[in-house]
């Protein structure tokens, strides 16, 4: 098997060249078991700090001077790391004999310097909370009831408990599930929980999805019968939560302009019985708000596209380039003298200066089109609410878009977004918005994807209800007298 390291080496040397993300990566590869090759991949990745210490200090690479570095990286990490036998013969099992002894023996030395008990506890601090994202798992209404996915549960042998906060979500042991505090249609599980192989799951009865994408359809929480609008809907988890919450009793028009994602959409929908979306190929910013289709639609979920920057995957990056930062990359201390690493990093600081232009741009391009596309879905004649969210801690993205769409658009401001969550949006500078009405996730202390949820209400819509409060108190004194 000596083409799994070959191919693993490969991965990551492509990812190291920002050719592609880890799992996109794996999955183009022409080694075929893609698990087993993911699997070695990331573990890899998340112990490269580590690795690159032990292939330092033992000299592999000084040693071994064909060795590629990358799958040096692999070979670490099943023979020490892991613990395993290569499963290869040859060069890499010869390699593995040779060196075994020394890598164990700094391995050991790191642990003891550090006082860890496991190589686990040699991570940074902040991937070790990473790993305590649950499983959640979001109830689907048209095709079962709590009632029953609760025995069904107890039949796989899960025991629910209480959850009355976040924090308790991140402490569920193995075969413990609980109903989310916040999202009631949500339940959570122990992180590494698979329900794959599970008829819950195949049935469409439950649907594996994060719980920050849950809320946007949540916040907007349509009344039975309305007509409502996603946006930039596929691949159709924030569609079918609408659907449900709707019980399928009104319609969702569900946008994408891309052919092959709506119809990911529309196999998704069909799993989950959610008879009352109807799929749009098409730009919603060209979408006519006096087409007859949408005069009546109340509810406007938008999630456009966005920079990912709160996506976990991108949060593990994050850390792990920052632990590099900390304790140097010495997986590469063997190569070249000083002039050679005044040169690498040179090239490196400018590298990292494109970098920071290239980011400024896309973020600037993004939000363009995320305020455009709020601004549009505020055009339509009856719509009352509208939800903004991304998967972008960025606040060029969150923050600093809310202000935009409110300085263009002057009939709608902001509601209170899931007031039961506690982390709210981030204070701007002269901003002219209360911040605390906006929502904020963040990936290492929530344990869920970083995520960001406005909701805009019509301001008609406040007038008219606040009138309906004072018209009430009227009655009220009327009866007293």
């Amino acid at each position: 098997m000596a083409d799994l390291y070959k191919s693993a080496g490969s991965v990551l040397s492509a990812f190291h060249d920002k050719r592609g993300l880890l799992k996109s990566l794996c999955m183009t590869s022409k080694f075929q078991d893609k698990r087993r090759l993911t699997a070695l991949v990331t573990q890899t990745q998340k112990y490269r700090v580590v690795i690159g210490q032990l292939i330092s200090q033992s000299d592999l690479l000084k040693v071994e001077k064909k060795l590629d570095k990358f799958v040096a990286w692999t070979l670490v990490h099943d023979i020490a790391i892991a613990g395993v036998d290569l499963r290869c013969g040859g060069y890499f099992k010869d390699i593995a004999s040779r060196h075994k002894g020394r890598l164990t023996s700094e391995l050991v030395k790191m642990k003891i310097k550090a006082g860890a008990k496991d190589v686990a506890d040699l991570l940074p601090q902040e991937l070790r909370l990473l790993e305590r994202t649950p499983r959640y798992a979001r109830l689907n209404g048209l095709r079962t009831s709590w009632s029953e996915v609760s025995h069904e549960l107890e039949l796989l042998g899960f025991k629910q408990v209480q959850a009355e906060t976040q924090s308790d979500l991140l402490v569920l042991n193995t075969k413990e599930y609980a109903r989310d505090p916040h999202i009631s249609d949500l339940l959570v599980f122990a992180p590494g929980t698979d329900f794959h192989d599970e008829a819950l799951y195949k049935d469409g009865k439950l649907i594996l999805q994060d719980k920050a994408s849950c809320f946007p359809a949540f916040a907007l929480s349509p009344t039975k019968g309305s007509l409502c609008i996603d946006s930039c809907a596929a691949p159709g988890n924030k569609t079918s939560h609408l659907a449900s919450l709707l019980d399928n009793d009104g319609k969702v028009f569900a946008f994408d302009l891309d052919p092959k994602r709506l119809k990911l959409l529309t196999s998704m929908c069909n799993k989950a019985q959610a008879s009352c979306v109807e799929p749009i190929c098409g730009n919603f910013l060209e979408a006519d708000h006096s087409d007859s289709r949408f005069q009546n639609v109340k509810y406007i979920l938008c999630d456009p596209s966005c920079s990912g920057s709160g996506m976990p995957s991108r949060a593990f990056d994050d850390i792990l380039a920052r632990s590099i930062i900390d304790n140097g990359d010495l997986s590469q201390a063997h190569n070249g003298n000083k002039k050679n690493n005044r040169k690498r990093k040179r090239e490196k600081e400018s590298q990292n200066t494109q970098n920071q232009t290239d980011k400024k741009e896309r973020l600037e391009a993004l939000s363009k089109f995320q305020v455009d596309c709020v601004c549009h879905a505020m055009g339509f004649p009856s719509v009352e609410f509208v939800s903004y969210s991304t998967c972008s801690i960025n606040k060029e993205e969150n923050e600093l878009v809310v202000g935009k769409i409110l300085e263009r658009v002057n009939d709608f401001e902001l509601d209170r977004a899931l007031p039961a969550w506690p982390h709210r949006g981030i204070p701007m500078e002269n901003a002219t918005f209360d911040s605390s009405l906006l929502v904020r996730t963040n990936p290492v202390r929530d344990g869920m994807t970083g995520f960001f949820l406005a909701v805009f209400k019509r301001k008609a819509l406040s007038q008219k209800l606040q009138q309906t409060k004072a018209n009430k108190r009227k009655k009220k004194k009327k009866k007293k007298k």
